[in-house]
């Protein structure tokens, strides 16, 4: 799959791993945690889809690294598109149709997320405190400030800018739209 650390369905902490990753070059980086108010967001062009052209993925949430080198590039360890893709053709790929739950972004700069999440892994803990999906083989996440459910909360912008699509297009200055 990739030399990068990677556990599937726990996109958060891979990217809070892809941030320290020495291999990705840029000279800025930005997280975007997307959501969306009713937690519902389609994205097409992900593993986990049976038909990752035609099905999309109904994610609650998604986390990807955008990272500027001669532009802007989306590192998503979970799409079926290249690693590196460029911005504009990952947001015009990935985010189609009417948007019926219009996704939201929390925009973040990847050293601010890197020094600042944590998580307990508890989100991904079922009724009976089953594993939903088997989590990464590291350590969880620790830090003091920034926990899981502070990202998933699309009501406050206490940690980065929240953005609407368009709004994301325009910060990172791609010229694609739906």
């Amino acid at each position: 799959m990739t030399e990068h650390l990677y556990t599937a369905y726990y996109c958060e902490e891979n990217i809070w791993h892809l941030c320290a990753d020495s291999s990705v070059p840029g000279t800025q980086k930005a997280v975007l945690w997307v959501g969306s108010l009713q937690h519902y967001n389609p994205l097409w062009c992900q593993r986990s889809s049976v038909d990752p052209d035609q099905e999309p993925v109904w994610w609650d949430y998604h986390v990807i690294l955008l990272v500027l080198t001669d532009q802007w590039r989306v590192w998503d360890l979970d799409t079926t598109l290249p690693l590196a893709v460029p911005a504009d053709e990952y947001f015009s790929r990935t985010f189609r149709g009417a948007m019926i739950y219009p996704p939201i972004f929390r925009v973040m700069d990847a050293s601010y997320y890197r020094r600042s999440f944590s998580s307990d892994r508890s989100h991904m803990l079922g009724a009976n405190q089953q594993w939903l999906e088997a989590p990464p083989s590291w350590p969880p996440i620790q830090n003091d400030e920034l926990t899981f459910t502070e990202m998933q909360d699309f009501t406050s912008n206490t940690h980065g800018a929240l953005m609407d699509f368009n709004e994301v297009l325009r910060y990172f200055n791609m010229n694609k739209a739906l």
